[in-house]
């Protein structure tokens, strides 16, 4: 892990800037790619190489629109040493898009477009996730998992969930049950209820930076650059695709897998592993962790009916595959029902 640096936090809300440098790709040889649906947009985290020893390179909040297309426009939504320096996951719950910023100390979050940036310190995060409006995230150097019941107030405060764990890496908030991997030694996948309470091992040998729980099945990324999938009891585990690097991300949206490579690649595959397409590379030297993809939907404007279209001119939908249970989990953007809504302007270390 990276040395922290502090720094006085001076937030200044870049510009969306095209990145020439990025190269994106099509993977040739076979017989169909998977490329995201039109409308479909792909974010991520990206740090770039190292320019001086033991000092992180830039890092950012990207965005791609029509990845493995003719015309693909990539973006950088957030950047600067003051705003982001040390991302790792990535998460949208409701459009919101949020990320835990290890070299800061700190959760934050953005609407899809870059602005609105904003967020609270928490100490050394590794991951998170959001489910009905209470954020989980892990610390990796305490070993531990915490929850936030109202990440969209003026005073977040983080409460202790479990502690004694071996390394918590990914976590993930599904179906009344928290769900997180362990690494470095145990190699597994675990999951509780969402109070701590009866945690289980499901899957055992697997050493996973992400994962993601759809309503039939749990999909991991490993660092031997396998995609597994097994279901949610940890039962009827299998490999769906293998040899793709080292991979730290992992999306499922629709019927795609949606993989970040720590080496600097974004793919895409079918739900049952076939048509591995490569979306997008980054620079050399860059490492790429979380990725979430955001559906553009129209949202009815309620006075008169027009359709209003926010954020990148449109409107963000989570089209998550994550209903376990009682019916399908929706992510509506902007719906902050009985909550604050996130906060606007300079992020605020609290």
């Amino acid at each position: 892990m990276l040395p922290s640096f502090p720094e006085p936090f001076m937030p200044q809300l870049p510009a969306l800037r095209l990145v020439l440098a990025a190269t994106v790709l099509a993977t040739t040889g076979a017989l169909a790619n998977t490329l995201p649906p039109a409308g479909t947009t792909l974010y991520w985290s990206e740090t770039a190489p190292q320019t001086r020893p033991f000092v992180p390179g830039a890092s950012f909040i990207m965005s791609g629109a029509g990845l493995g297309g003719a015309a693909p426009v990539v973006q950088s939504l957030v950047s600067g040493t003051a705003n982001i320096r040390g991302p790792n996951g990535l998460e949208a719950p409701d459009g919101q898009l949020w990320w835990p910023d290890q070299q800061l100390g700190q959760l934050s979050t953005s609407e899809p477009n870059g602005s609105g940036l904003s967020g609270f310190g928490v100490g050394n995060p590794y991951d998170l996730d959001i489910e009905a409006g209470t954020l989980y995230w892990s610390a990796l150097n305490s070993n531990s998992l915490y929850k936030v019941t109202d990440p969209y107030g003026a005073a977040p405060v983080s409460e202790l969930l479990l502690s004694g764990l071996s390394n918590p890496s990914a976590v993930d908030a599904a179906g009344g049950f928290l769900y997180w991997s362990e690494v470095a030694g145990t190699d597994r996948l675990r999951r509780s209820n969402l109070d701590g309470s009866n945690a289980v091992t499901l899957l055992t040998g697997i050493q996973s930076y992400d994962f993601e729980v759809t309503s039939q099945y749990i999909y991991l990324s490993t660092t031997f650059g396998e995609v597994v999938r097994s279901n949610l009891d940890g039962s009827g585990r299998i490999s769906l695709a293998s040899n793709i690097g080292f991979l730290n991300g992992i999306d499922v949206e629709g019927d795609a897998i949606y993989l970040s490579s720590l080496f600097g690649q974004l793919y895409a595959m079918d739900l049952n592993g076939q048509n591995l397409s490569t979306l997008y590379t980054a620079p050399v030297g860059s490492q790429l962790r979380g990725i979430v993809a955001l559906a553009a939907l129209p949202v009815p404007e309620p006075a008169s009916g027009v359709l209003l279209l926010a954020g990148l001119g449109l409107g963000a939908a989570r089209l998550r595959r994550r209903a376990v249970g009682a019916g399908p989990r929706r992510h509506r953007r902007h719906a902050y029902a009985g909550r604050h809504r996130p906060p606007a302007g300079p992020l605020k270390l609290r």
